[in-house]
Order: structure tokens, then sequence, then C-alpha cells
């Protein structure tokens, strides 16, 4: 089969790598310059973020296989930081056995792993795809340049971006147009010394902020301070147009507060808006599909979230395509 791939985040490089291998022909358009989705890493003045994804975990057998080839080649290596979980009584240690993982020496490394071997068009926008004569033909975001015909087609984007493509599939239309997506602010901050903190990561149960991590505690980064903060659900929401100046400044000044720190002196301070971070509540689908279209629906919000999700969503949303083949 001849399959287009709408969006190279983990569950489109998962499902696409799949059909490779299954001997299908497989095109990838992703609209940004590169594979990874939000498994993402921004280097900037020398510093290091990850200021998507934090870190993964792996639980079924299919992802633990991926994981322990990653961690094989280098690619990924456990994370042990010392977690705090941080509310109105102060900052507490959280005693748990989760085994936590990053990609080496960046989250990115995932992405770019997965993307080896593979048709990847990048910067690449698909604005329109219709059904003629049992093929699938894309269009890019101008409606002028033909991308190609295809037997399949698979959608890894948003549900708000994804319903966008499902007009001839009513139902599936529907069901995707309920799946909400909340925002997430996540803020890069380089530091001329260390925090005064023992934690290396909190997990903020109250307050703007839902999440902080010290990115240089992870494997394989620069030893330079850099920390990765995440605004909560409902605050990053409420203050989704805000300018990422303020954004950035807020949060920062809400770690200080957390952590008890009256000084601290930047090096570089900046924010980034993911628009569509995670669903609420994520489906439990693995993924959706129009059989008499040949149209698949899969991401991580198809399948409990995590990065775990996304890999397993694309997975088998190519096996659907594999025994159908």
């Amino acid at each position: 089969m001849r399959v287009a791939i709408i969006g190279a985040g983990l569950s489109g490089l998962a499902c696409a790598q799949t059909l490779t291998q299954g001997g299908h022909q497989v095109s990838v358009f992703e609209k940004a310059r590169g594979p990874g989705g939000r498994a993402s890493r921004r280097r900037q003045n020398g510093f290091e973020f990850d200021h998507g994804a934090q870190y993964f975990t792996a639980r079924g057998a299919d992802f633990q296989s991926r994981v322990d080839r990653w961690a094989a080649a280098g690619v990924a290596a456990p994370w042990t930081p010392r977690i705090g979980v941080a509310d109105e009584r102060g900052v507490r240690d959280k005693h748990d056995h989760t085994r936590r993982w990053v990609g080496t020496p960046g989250m990115s490394t995932l992405g770019r792993d997965l993307a080896a071997g593979l048709t990847i068009h990048n910067q690449a926008r698909i604005g329109r795809a219709h059904r003629s004569a049992d093929e699938w033909v894309l269009h890019d975001d101008t409606g002028a340049t033909r991308q190609g015909r295809y037997d399949a087609l698979v959608i890894t984007a948003p549900p708000e971006q994804a319903v966008a493509f499902l007009d001839h599939a009513p139902q599936l239309q529907a069901r995707i147009s309920r799946v909400a997506m909340n925002p997430c602010w996540a803020v890069m901050a380089s530091f001329e010394t260390p925090l005064c903190t023992d934690h290396d990561a909190l997990f903020v149960n109250t307050g703007h902020l839902s999440w902080a991590a010290r990115n240089n505690s992870k494997p394989g980064r620069p030893e330079t301070e850099c920390w990765v903060l995440h605004g909560s659900r409902d605050w990053s929401r409420a203050h989704l147009e805000a300018e990422p100046d303020w954004v950035a400044d807020t949060l920062l000044r809400e770690l200080a507060q957390r952590l008890e720190i009256e000084r601290y002196a930047t090096t570089w301070l900046a924010a980034h808006r993911w628009r569509f971070a995670l669903a609420d509540p994520a489906l439990e689908a693995g993924y959706l599909v129009d059989p008499a279209s040949r149209t698949l629906v899969c991401g991580d919000w198809c399948n409990g979230s995590r990065i775990e999700g996304a890999y397993g969503s694309g997975l088998s949303a190519a096996r659907w395509l594999i025994d159908i083949g």
C-alpha cells in the first residue's frame, strides 16, 4: 500500500516505521522543521532544555522492547532524580519506584531514531485531503500543490486539527470533536549558579506550576544549571494568549517561592506555548478508524497520553493496515 501520514510525532513515526518494515510505501508530512513532536529539545545560547515531554516510562512489552533497543544504542538512559512534591505544606520528598527514562543527549533523539530511513517531508503543512477513485489526494495549505495519491491516510494531528480531514467520516469526526486538549506553558531558564535545592524535579499540586525539573540532572546534558517549568492546566488555559515574557517571569517567581529562594540570576529565560498538550481526558481506544475510506487517527490522546501511549497508538494503527493489506 501507499500510505500518507500527517504528523511526525512519535505516533506517526512508530506507524511509519512499522509499515515500512512491512514493505509498504510510506510518506510522512510534518509541518515543523523536524520529527519528534513534543519529545523535543531546545538549544539556545549554549543551553539545552527538554521543554516538552520530560521523561517516559515503559509498562507494556512492545514499548519495553523498543526502550531496551534505545538503551543499547545510547539513544535513551535511566534518569534517577531526587523528586519532591510541593503543596501548601511546603516541599517533601516523593518516594516511589518508578523507572524513568529520557532520551540522550536530549528527548529529541527518540524521534530522530524512529525517523531513520523514513521518507519525511518536513515543513510540509497539509491543508486538505480528499478521496478520489479509491485513492487519497493530498494538497498543501495553499490548496495548489498536489502531494500525491495514497491508498490509506493516517492522521496524527491533535483532535481540533484532525477533524478538518474527516468530513467524509461524520461519526469518527463527531467522536474526535468531543476530545478536549489542554494547553501548557513551558518556561526555560538558565542560571549563573545552581539553585539552592536538593531536589532535581518537583511535582507541584497547587498554584500556577504543575512541574519543574533541573534539566542538567538528566544524563548526557551539559552541566550548566538549566530548569524547565510547566504551568498548571488551569493556569495555562487562563493565560493562553499572555505575553511569553510575562509568563516566563511569573512562573519563575512561583518556583522561587516554592523553593524559598530569595535571589537568583538568570542568563537566559523564555517561554514556549504548547497549545495542544494533554487530552482531558485521553481516550483508551488505541487508535480510531474509518474502514471504508482507510482513514486512521492515532496519537497519545487516543491511547492514554504519555510517550508510551503515542508509540503504542501508532504501532496498533500500522498493524491494522498490515492486517487488511
